[in-house]
């Protein structure tokens, strides 16, 4: 898999008191890859003990482990889809890797990327997700493109 195109983002911030263990995760999101019908290539448990990596047939699947300044454990689940995926593929394959951690693990809250809102889990539905507009973007920001430079005479 070498194209990737379309990253979907979602960062769960961990319950105070959960127990979970960071590398407890990879059997979990296996199996959520799994059901989805996807096959992993290859798998990187990182050696810093802070990031899991995923390289499947239709993108890959980055989970990072952080925490911030306040004591808050958070785990950022990042999926890339393929270019020849599409970006639907994978926004639901984000989607399906948050809802099943937020099913086995305490989470506090999630945020969603593509929308920028922040909810709490039970409120974290494909449903409620894809009613929210998407968030708002600088249209005159590009990526890959710098401003040109003038010459001066």
């Amino acid at each position: 898999m070498s194209e990737f195109q379309h990253k979907t983002t979602s960062t769960l911030a961990i319950a105070d008191g959960d127990q979970t263990g960071f590398y407890d995760i990879p059997a979990m999101v296996a199996q959520c890859l799994g059901r989805a019908g996807l096959s992993i290539y290859r798998l990187d448990l990182g050696v810093r003990g802070d990031s899991i990596a995923y390289e499947t047939d239709q993108g890959a699947v980055t989970l990072t482990q952080r925490m911030r300044e306040d004591g808050v454990r958070q785990i950022a689940v990042a999926c890339t889809s393929a270019a020849t995926s599409g970006r639907e593929v994978g926004q639901k394959l984000c989607f399906q890797i948050t809802r099943a951690l937020v099913a086995r693990i305490g989470v506090a809250s999630v945020f969603w990327q593509p929308t920028g809102a922040r909810v709490l889990p039970e409120d974290f539905t494909w449903d409620a997700m894809a009613s929210r507009p998407r968030k708002a973007t600088d249209p005159g920001f590009r990526a890959h493109s710098r401003p040109a430079i003038s010459a001066v005479a």
